[in-house]
């Protein structure tokens, strides 16, 4: 039975990023073939470990106002902001953040993985995260909260880079 529940969610998961255009080509099948226990762990495990390190770039790279965050996300990746802009490639995203970067310091106040899925080469994250934001000029300090629904794609090296995601706002 959980099993069924964890696979309606990642159906769902996965429904919702078709909708966006997030994830090309999903098939339900993927959804339905289990790999045997001991290398199912190994590979959760594995994911955890690509997403920590992940994660942990992100943090350092969002305290710093840091353009090594880019390094991170893939050249053809998707990210969908709010579901009102769409930028389409590592350079999009770059372009979007550097000039909200020069202007503020911004800090990574809560990021929670609620929900993770390996699926073959994609880990899939559901969570919300909260971001101070300051302005370097001087000025109110604000915080934004929001939920993100993301889907990483694994590199050769075991790591992995952000392919796609959409976030809204509010937690």
């Amino acid at each position: 039975m959980a099993h069924m529940r964890s696979s309606l969610r990642w159906i769902g998961a996965c429904s919702w990023a078709i909708g966006f255009g997030l994830l090309a080509n999903a098939s339900a099948v993927a959804v339905e073939q289990e790999a045997p226990v001991s290398a199912s762990v190994v590979s959760r495990l594995s994911a955890q470990q690509a997403l920590r390190a992940y994660r942990e770039a992100e943090r350092n790279a969002y305290d710093a106002s840091s353009q090594g965050l880019f390094d991170n996300i893939a050249p053809d990746a998707v990210l969908v902001l709010n579901g009102t802009r769409t930028l389409h490639g590592r350079e999009a995203v770059r372009r979007f953040f550097a000039p909200i970067w020069a202007a503020n310091r911004t800090r990574i106040v809560e990021l929670v993985d609620e929900e993770v899925t390996e699926a073959g080469s994609y880990i899939i994250v559901r969570g919300h995260f909260s971001l101070e934001i300051t302005p370097r000029k001087g000025g109110k300090t604000t915080i934004e909260h929001g939920r993100y629904l993301s889907i990483f794609i694994r590199t050769a090296d075991g790591g992995c880079q952000l392919w796609r995601e959409a976030t809204v706002d509010g937690a």
